[in-house]
């Protein structure tokens, strides 16, 4: 006889808790889940580190047929960078030159070596918000914006909600959370994807923070254009 060892994540992508709230986020309206909400309301954030050094792959996992490879732990002390951002796939509806259409959404991005507490969460989601507020789209197309994000605690402080729900605005903002342990219906999880792809094609040796902090910047502001961002949401199965 053998045993194996499981991964928590992927035993609980399937317990009967997530397979119900994977269910209620897809059939039921705010705020448990995003149905009947049109997909250009909807705004996904989450945040990455960006370690600056070697990748450690001296140790790994063994499979069946396979040889896996998996990085080291990291520390504290290592150079790092926490990335929050935030996409939305775009409003159809608006021109193709103007700002927050398909073939131009808007990003929001902060680069930080803070590390992402519920204060320096709350303050970048009142950027999004105010960004919108005072850059307002003819016909109200920013009003009713929904933020979607993971279960980390840190996103559902009573300063973030307060940030987001309870500010005095002509838009109506809202939150939901998207289900544990289901990236693949996660935009924002297939953009960091992308982003640290193209990190990893022009890195080099000698690099520092601030050299990393540019990079990132100017990769992320090519990300997503000519609908690459409603494709992605689209892809993710939004609409429900």
């Amino acid at each position: 006889m053998t045993r194996k060892r499981c991964s928590k994540e992927a035993y609980d992508a399937f317990s009967p808790r997530t397979l119900r709230r994977l269910r209620w986020f897809k059939t039921f309206p705010p705020p448990l889940g995003v149905r009947g909400v049109q997909i250009r309301r909807l705004i996904d954030v989450d945040e990455t580190g960006f370690y600056l050094r070697d990748l450690g792959s001296n140790y790994g996992r063994g499979a069946i047929c396979q040889r896996v490879r998996v990085p080291r732990h990291y520390t504290r002390s290592d150079p790092k960078v926490n990335v929050i951002l935030a996409i939305e796939p775009g409003d159809p509806n608006l021109q193709a030159h103007v700002d927050g259409s398909i073939q131009k959404p808007r990003r929001w991005l902060k680069i930080t070596t803070e590390n992402v507490d519920q204060f320096v969460f709350g303050d970048f989601c009142d950027s999004i918000f105010t960004d919108l507020e005072n850059n307002p789209v003819d016909g109200g197309g920013d009003n009713d914006r929904g933020i979607m994000w993971d279960n980390l605690s840190a996103h559902k402080t009573p300063y973030v909600i307060h940030m987001i729900e309870g500010r005095e605005s002509p838009n109506v903002f809202w939150t939901m959370d998207r289900p544990p342990y289901m990236p693949k219906i996660a935009p924002i999880e297939y953009v960091f994807c992308e982003l640290a792809n193209e990190l990893g094609k022009v890195v080099q040796r000698g690099w520092t923070i601030e050299d990393l902090k540019v990079n990132i910047r100017q990769i992320v502001a090519r990300l997503g254009q000519d609908g690459k961002f409603q494709n992605t949401f689209i892809h993710c199965g939004y609409p429900f």
